[in-house]
């Protein structure tokens, strides 16, 4: 049966309208919740929120239709209060003319000749972390993962030691978290202009980070500044002729710094905790890494041109990037204008998620062992090819242009390092057998400590990968 040519197409399918239900659901575990979706939906789901509806895309092809091709008509969802630690539009909520722009000026900040500094940096701040790891103990790697990634983002960014407990973070991230749960009712809009608790724990934790970065800013101004960290380059870029972006204050810059530390310090958190529990259900895979380590880098200081060489421990990094991305989903999106995707309906106001853990796990695009850890996916043959990524765009640890993620190579380099770093020491046993729970409002997705055994590796081997 056709349907009448003026006819508009049905909405997409989903489950039944049953939204404070929903919206439990997809709290409470948001990786099985889009899992559920998919199996009994399909590639294009419709779902109801307390606020209203909303949609998830779970193919490679919608994927790049709502990320690329059509992303005027799908821009990111970035709700906004008076309460926001970040009031600048920055580059994550910038459009058009703008956007382009300040995208330059922010990957020229990570270029290849400044990422040869922070890759030496790197080095030496992972290779003195995991002098803290000894063999008998017991330790909270959350915490320690954290800490590694605070140390590395803030000298990345500010060029200097911060506040030394990346708490100071926490309240900030969740209040991100919470606001897009909170937009999810129908009154959420009105309760974030509200002194909320969580909202004042931010601005009061942003108040106090903010007397470290205005100092950074204010040195980044000082020629006798070596001016290798990306606040001085967002100080000194236009004036040396490298973009055509002038930030008009200082609050503007503190702003786009604070929106790269936010994004960029949860991924290698969450990984490194993830790689505890793989490497130790796969031997294998932890023997493989700890040879190269011992290959590569042997005795002496980790060095940033190690990373090229560390082929093995980038393949385990994507590897855990796909069984365990940090973002679930992708920043949300909003349709700005009544439209069709996949031949169903898209009324305007919709929220579009992209459900990033379905697509990595899909049989169709990663083969039948699709929910196996083969790090081997990734590393080229003879041929120079690699059986990693079949499908294009089924794989976006860090998204899709036009609105990939800047710090990716910064971040990735941080997460092979620490691979590495601790596969030439020790041995992480993780307490608990079970995977840690991902909750959607929590820092790194996890609640509480999480503890690892810290044990003695065996003796140091010589045979090349």
């Amino acid at each position: 049966m056709t349907r009448p040519v003026n006819q508009a197409p049905p909405l997409p399918p989903g489950p039944p309208r049953q939204p404070l239900k929903t919206m439990r659901e997809m709290a409470s575990d948001p990786m099985a919740f889009l899992e559920s979706l998919h199996r009994q939906y399909g590639d294009i789901v419709s779902y109801q929120m307390p606020a209203g509806r909303n949609c998830a895309v779970f193919s490679s092809e919608l994927l790049k239709e709502v990320l690329q091709e059509r992303e005027a008509i799908y821009p990111p969802a970035h709700p906004a209060s008076p309460f926001d630690v970040i009031k600048a539009p920055a580059l994550a909520r910038t459009r058009g003319e703008d956007h382009r722009r300040l995208t330059k000026l922010v990957t020229t900040a990570f270029s290849p000749d400044r990422m040869e500094v922070f890759a030496d940096r790197l080095a030496h701040q992972v290779q003195t972390h995991c002098q803290r790891f000894r063999p008998g103990e017991t330790m909270d790697i959350r915490y320690e993962f954290e800490q590694l990634a605070w140390n590395g983002c803030l000298d990345a960014l500010f060029g200097a030691d911060g506040p030394q407990d990346p708490g100071i973070a926490r309240p900030i991230l969740r209040t991100v978290k919470l606001k897009f749960m909170l937009t999810m009712l129908p009154a959420g809009g009105i309760l974030l202009r509200l002194p909320l608790p969580f909202l004042v724990r931010a601005l009061r934790a942003a108040r106090e980070l903010d007397v470290f970065v205005y100092k950074a800013i204010r040195r980044a101004s000082d020629p006798a500044h070596p001016g290798h960290d990306v606040a001085s380059h967002f100080v000194r870029a236009t004036e040396q002729g490298l973009v055509d972006w002038t930030f008009r204050n200082d609050r503007e810059i503190r702003d786009e710094l604070y929106s790269l530390l936010f994004a960029a310090y949860e991924a290698p958190i969450v990984l490194l905790v993830f790689s505890a529990y793989y490497l130790s259900r796969n031997p294998d895979v932890r023997d493989l890494l700890e040879r190269e380590a011992d290959e590569v880098i042997g005795d002496r200081p980790m060095r940033g041109a190690d990373f090229a060489r560390l082929r093995y421990a980038q393949a385990v990094c994507r590897e855990l990037l796909r069984v365990q991305p940090p973002a679930i989903t992708m920043v949300p999106r909003v349709a700005l204008e009544d439209s069709v995707l996949g031949g169903y309906s898209i009324p305007r106001g919709t929220v579009m998620q992209v459900g990033a853990s379905v697509l990595h796990s899909r049989t169709d695009y990663w083969g039948e062992n699709a929910g196996n850890f083969r790090p081997e996916r990734w590393l080229t043959d003879s041929s120079g090819e690699t059986s990693g990524c079949p499908a294009e765009h089924a794989f976006v640890p860090f998204s899709r242009e036009p609105r990939a993620c800047r710090g990716a190579h910064f971040a990735t380099v941080l997460m092979v390092f620490a691979l590495a770093g601790l596969a030439r020491r020790v041995r992480l046993e993780p307490v608990e057998q079970e995977l840690p729970e991902r909750l959607s409002t929590d820092v790194a997705f996890f609640s509480g400590p999480i503890l690892a055994r810290v044990k003695e590796r065996k003796e140091r081997q010589h045979t090349p990968v």
